[in-house]
Formats: structure tokens, C-alpha cells, sequence
């Protein structure tokens, strides 16, 4: 097991950071309604995707969004081991992913074509959370792109190969598979005179708003979760076990389970968070708690294995999982490890909520049954409804199984 202490400086950064994250989101994402108008370059800037100064676009938007005092937060110095960034990058000619099989340390993969984007995915270098929505959306117009000297029905079929390689990269993430069903009706509702340069666009933008949209559905579970969760005793800090990285590498920008603890520490809330090691990925140790630690969240990492002394030795309020794949039913597909941590907090008395927002929640799907799996060593649990207490999303805690009609 590994602690890491805090330091009160940094706490009192993030503290404010997170403040103004969550305050500000909705007006940051007031900018979806210039994507849908198609505002690309308004998109690129807001959106931190590579184009141009960091932080001059930071001072511009801080300007136009009123922030206090007019100030602008400088970026931390880089280091070799501890800078945050974005998990991708887009670039003009190609798409660089941050590759997170090398963290700590900084090591990125550039792909310029879908065929690469998907084998980073299959790799294991994008990570497995819902920012591979985002990684294949930018990925289908990078196909695009690369075909834009061919004819048209080239650049079609170029296109739908290209939906196809990465639907297929990782069938059990339902943000990839739902943006490639967004890309290919926008692509399909195209004029058919488009020319190469609109059709481009038209896919940019559709990319952007899927980014956009999940921002906000990141901020907005964080904030509605720590609501839900801020109810414990308010003489030591608030315990939760998180199983899985949530944090901006896995679920983009603000994060998912991770918002919701920022938003506590936003609130005044003491956390410690209880990371699991997550093997064989050893996605909380090598993703999960270097963001953490950069949050300055106190935490320690345990390995799975070490889940039954922890909700037998320790107070734990909470077991927040990472949802990749919600079924009508209830079947949640989470990573390896998920089941066994549920049905031990289960008997616990310990509430099991599983961090899922509109993109991996699927009511047209029936069961995990329909959830086309690879053959291979599972790296997903499949948890029944049975064993998750509630579904934390951007509107509110929702019960399982879905309800048809609300959904």
C-alpha cells in the first residue's frame, strides 16, 4: 500500500480550481450552442485540442467569462513525472494520444489514420474509459482527412471502413461505440454535393459537441454525486474506495468519479480516497492515483485483493466504480475486478454507485448478453443491478434497472 501525504498549498489550489471548474462549466459550455451552429474554430480554442497558446486561450476565456478579478491561474511548472495534460492532442495531420502504459512518465503515440487510433486503443494506450468516445469521433475525421484527395464514393467508403476498425477495437465501451454512431449519422446527414472541405467540418464539429457534451456531464456528475454523497459525519474526513481511474485521462476533461470528489474538496469536504491497484491493467496505480496526486487528494493505493480488510478495518462511505457500458436490464460492464469489490461492500453495508453518464448509458440495449465481447482474457466485470446501490449521472442518482420511459 502507498500513501501519499498532502501538502495544505497545493490543497488550496485545487480547492479554488475545482470552484471555479464547477462554477464555470456551464458557462464554458454555453460554446455547444456555437458547435451545433458549426463554430469549429470556437470549439478548437475553447476546447484545448493543440491549436494555439494554452494560455493566451486561457486568458481570453477567462476575460470572456468573467472570472474573478480578471485573474488567470499560470500553469505548473512541467516535470518528467508529474505533469497533467490532455490524454490526446489533435493536430492537423494526425491525432497524438498520451500513452498511458508509459505513465508516470510522458510517452505519446501518434496516429494518423483510424487503423493506428485503433490499435493505440487495443494496445491498451488511450486507456478504456468513455474519452475513447472522443478518441474515436476525432479519429473517423482523421480518416476523412487522410482520404480527401480520393473521389467521393472512396471517401465514403474510407469512412465507413474506418467506423467499422474502431467500433471493433474495444466492443465493451459504449462511448466509443455511441460516438461512431453519431460520426456516421452526421456523416450520412452530409449533402451529397458536399465538398471535401464541408464534409471535414461537418465531422469536426460533430466531434466537438460529443467533447463538449461530456464536459459538462463531467461537471455536472460531480457536482449532483457530491450532493448525493455529502452526507457522512462531519467529524473525519468522507472514505471512498474507487475502483478504476476516473479522472480526465479516462473520462475526459474534469473527470468522472474523479469531479465527484473535487467537488467535495470544492464544498470544504475532507476526502480520502482508497484507490485499487485494478489488475492486471494496474490502471489505479499507473492513472488513477498519479491524478490524484496531482489533485493533491490524499489517498492510498491497496491492491484488490486488499478490499475485504479495508471495508472490514476501515471506515468506507462509498465505492464509486467506473461504468463503461449500462444495460436496460441493469448489467453494468465496469473493469476487471468491479464485481468482486461490489459484492464485497455490498454485505458491508457500504452503497456501490457506479459513475456513468449519457454516454454509456444504453436503454436500447437489453442485456450485457447483447454486448458484442472479444473472445479473449476478460479485462470487464459484468455487475448486475443487484449489486449497485444507484447510477451517479450528470441528472442526478438513478435507480436500476432503467426505466424505459424516462430513459
Amino acid at each position: 500500500m502507498t500513501d501519499q501525504p498532502r501538502d495544505p498549498s497545493r490543497r488550496q489550489f485545487f480547492r479554488a480550481f475545482g470552484q471555479q471548474t464547477i462554477r464555470g462549466a456551464g458557462n464554458v459550455i454555453g460554446a455547444a450552442d456555437q458547435l451545433r451552429r458549426g463554430s469549429t474554430e470556437a470549439a478548437n480554442e475553447l476546447l484545448g485540442l493543440g491549436l494555439g497558446d494554452p494560455r493566451a486561450n486561457a486568458a481570453r476565456l477567462a476575460a470572456a467569462h468573467g472570472a474573478a478579478g480578471g485573474a488567470v491561474v499560470e500553469p505548473r511548472s512541467r516535470t518528467a513525472t508529474a505533469e497533467f495534460r490532455s490524454p490526446y492532442l489533435l493536430r492537423d495531420d494526425a491525432l497524438e494520444v498520451l500513452d498511458q502504459r508509459a505513465l508516470p512518465q510522458t510517452s505519446t503515440v501518434r496516429c494518423a489514420s483510424a487503423s493506428e487510433i485503433a490499435a493505440a486503443i487495443v494496445a491498451g494506450a488511450c486507456g478504456s474509459g468513455p474519452v475513447l468516445g472522443q478518441i474515436a469521433a476525432y479519429g473517423l475525421v482523421q480518416a476523412v482527412v487522410a482520404a480527401r484527395a480520393r473521389p467521393g464514393p472512396a471517401r465514403h467508403a474510407a469512412f465507413m471502413s474506418a467506423a467499422n476498425t474502431l467500433r471493433m477495437a474495444r466492443p465493451t465501451a459504449r462511448a466509443l461505440s455511441h460516438a461512431v454512431e453519431r460520426l456516421t449519422s452526421a456523416w450520412e446527414a452530409l449533402p451529397a454535393d458536399a465538398d471535401r472541405g464541408d464534409q471535414v467540418a461537418g465531422l469536426r464539429d460533430a466531434a466537438d459537441l460529443i467533447t463538449a457534451e461530456q464536459i459538462q456531464h463531467n461537471a455536472q456528475l460531480g457536482r449532483l454525486g457530491a450532493a448525493a454523497l455529502d452526507v457522512g459525519p462531519r467529524d473525519r474526513p468522507i472514505s471512498m474506495l474507487l475502483h478504476a481511474d476516473m479522472g480526465p485521462l479516462s473520462s475526459g476533461m474534469i473527470g468522472g468519479g474523479m469531479a465527484v470528489v473535487q467537488a467535495l474538496v470544492a464544498a470544504g469536504r475532507d476526502v480520502h480516497v482508497w484507490q485499487t491497484e485494478s489488475r492486471p491493467s494496474l490502471e489505479g496505480r499507473r492513472q488513477a492515483a498519479h491524478q490524484l496526486a496531482q489533485a493533491d487528494i490524499a489517498h492510498t493505493v491497496i491492491p484488490d485483493t486488499a478490499v475485504g480488510w479495508l471495508l472490514a478495518s476501515k471506515p468506507v462511505d462509498a465505492v464509486l466504480l467506473r461504468a463503461d457500458w449500462v444495460c436496460a436490464s441493469g448489467d453494468t460492464v465496469a473493469l476487471l475486478g468491479a464485481l468482486g469489490v461490489a459484492r464485497l461492500a455490498q454485505p458491508a453495508g457500504v452503497p456501490v454507485y457506479a459513475c456513468a453518464t449519457r454516454a454509456v448509458i444504453d436503454p436500447a440495449t437489453a442485456a450485457a448478453d447483447d454486448i458484442r465481447r472479444p473472445p479473449a482474457v476478460p479485462d470487464f466485470d459484468i455487475l448486475p443491478a443487484a449489486v449497485i446501490t444507484a447510477l451517479l449521472t450528470e441528472d442526478g442518482p438513478r435507480r436500476l434497472p432503467l426505466d424505459p420511459v424516462s430513459s
